[in-house]
Formats: C-alpha cells, sequence, structure tokens
C-alpha cells in the first residue's frame, strides 16, 4: 500500500535489536521524539512511548544514540507494553472504542501515563509530568535517571 510505504518498521513484528539499534545510534533526538517518529519505528503513540521508557527504565529525554546498549531492553519494553494494551483492547482515555464498540480498559494498566503526583508501582517516588513540543510525559524520577 502507498499510503504505509513512508511508515517505519512495525515494532511487534518488523523491529529486531540489530536494526533498532542501528536505528537508535543515527539519531541526536530525545528518545521520547525518537520513538514518536512513525517515519523510524510505525505504530508507537504517546501514550505506549511514556510506558514503554519507564519499562526499560530510560528517561525520556535521554539521546537516542547514547541508548544504543539498551536497545535490547527497549524492543522489550515496547512489546511489553504492547501486548499489554492488546489485550485489554486499546487506552480508553476519552472516545476509543475497538471493532466491537467497547471501551478499551488499558488505562488501569497504565504504570506511568496519566498517573502524575502519583507514586511509582516500582519505587514509590512521585511520579512527573512536562511537556515536550505540547504533549504530556510521564515519567518516574527514580526508575528513569538521565
Amino acid at each position: 500500500m502507498p499510503e504505509l510505504a513512508g511508515l517505519g518498521p512495525d515494532a511487534l513484528v518488523e523491529l529486531d535489536v540489530s536494526r533498532l539499534r542501528a536505528l537508535l545510534a543515527a539519531s541526536r533526538a530525545p528518545l521520547k521524539s525518537f520513538l514518536l517518529d512513525q517515519k523510524r519505528i510505525a505504530g508507537l503513540g504517546n501514550i505506549y512511548v511514556c510506558e514503554a521508557l519507564f519499562r526499560a527504565r530510560l528517561h525520556p529525554g535521554t539521546p537516542a544514540r547514547r541508548a544504543t546498549g539498551r536497545a535490547a531492553a527497549l524492543l522489550r519494553a515496547i512489546r511489553a507494553t504492547l501486548r499489554v494494551a492488546l489485550s485489554n483492547r486499546g487506552t480508553s482515555m476519552r472516545d476509543f472504542v475497538d471493532s466491537e464498540g467497547r471501551r478499551g480498559e488499558n488505562a488501569s494498566a497504565l504504570l506511568v501515563y496519566g498517573r502524575e503526583r502519583e507514586p511509582c508501582r516500582a519505587c514509590g517516588a512521585t511520579l512527573c509530568r512536562s511537556l515536550d513540543s505540547g504533549r504530556s510525559t510521564f515519567f518516574c524520577p527514580r526508575c528513569q535517571r538521565r
């Protein structure tokens, strides 16, 4: 399909560690921006990027090229995040419904997204929120140090 020609590999089935490592090495962008770029990796939105970075214990502002050594952990975190979301039929924050008209139930499984000022489920630190290019970024300042 020509509409999909400009998209990067699908994170669940097409991306492998060596390709992710090469993509990371070639980028100076912060990890969060890097992961949101659909030309690099397809299918990751703001919520799942925050969640995957938390699972990988990577700070969203870390330059992508500095995370090459953590490519395997990052790919595992991305896939785990997406698998949980899929099993819960997605994350309904406002009006999302699945193909059967049912709301997604993944919001209760979110580890950091939308949980500003709540305790981290891993370490108990207070979760933070920042704005990056108009997008909310949620992270744990203890688990996800720069």
